[in-house]
């Protein structure tokens, strides 16, 4: 089963038409290019390992939730961006969310499945809101939606694992230093983000 899912999948990157305007890697395009494109965006990024990293303290029970909060949020984000009025600043959600996820996991604080499924569906939200296709047929954003979710996954997931399978001893402690810098990247962002706004 899980062969043929992988068989399918690649036969959709391979099969996918151009999507982005602008390219991750040079001539990667289509599924894989949407897929590729979160790593352009850190606060993403670092929402997401932070959310995969603390999800996983609650072992598969806590992953399982966070992807699904993912999934759901991606695709009300998504459906919001196509079809509502623009949210103004909702990337600074990702920031919030790395910020307290990351904390949370560096004191290896064990989640609640709903709040692991909460925090990733804000960042899903977030990610959605921001995945522009670059053209206005239906293939451009069925390959943006779906290589967009399916990079996001891939990028929750991995450190959702690790932190699950690594319970203590020095590996242990490696999660919670790379969630502290993380909290504390964030924490610096979000500071040189909300300056501006505040002062107007």
């Amino acid at each position: 089963m899980k062969r043929r899912l992988a068989i399918a999948i690649a036969a959709a990157a391979l099969a996918a038409p151009p999507v982005l305007a602008h390219q991750v890697m040079p001539g990667v395009t289509g599924l894989p290019g949407a897929a590729l494109h979160t790593l352009t965006a850190a606060d993403q990024v670092m929402a997401l390992v932070a959310v995969g990293l603390l999800a996983g303290l609650n072992r598969w029970r806590g992953l399982g939730a966070a992807m699904a909060g993912l999934v759901v949020g991606f695709a009300a984000g998504f459906a919001d961006l196509l079809y509502g009025p623009t949210i103004p600043q909702a990337w600074l959600g990702a920031l919030v969310v790395a910020l307290v996820a990351a904390l949370a996991s560096a004191f290896n604080l064990k989640p609640y499945p709903a709040v692991a499924f909460a925090f990733a569906a804000v960042i899903g939200a977030v990610i959605g809101i921001g995945a522009q296709p670059s053209g206005e047929t239906w293939a451009d954003i069925a390959n943006t939606g779906a290589g967009t979710l399916l990079g996001i996954v891939i990028i929750e997931v991995v450190p959702g694992v690790i932190s699950a399978l690594i319970r203590a001893g020095w590996p242990r402690v490696l999660i919670r230093v790379a969630a502290s810098w993380i909290a504390a990247s964030a924490l610096m962002v979000l500071a040189f983000a909300l300056v501006p706004l505040l002062h107007g």
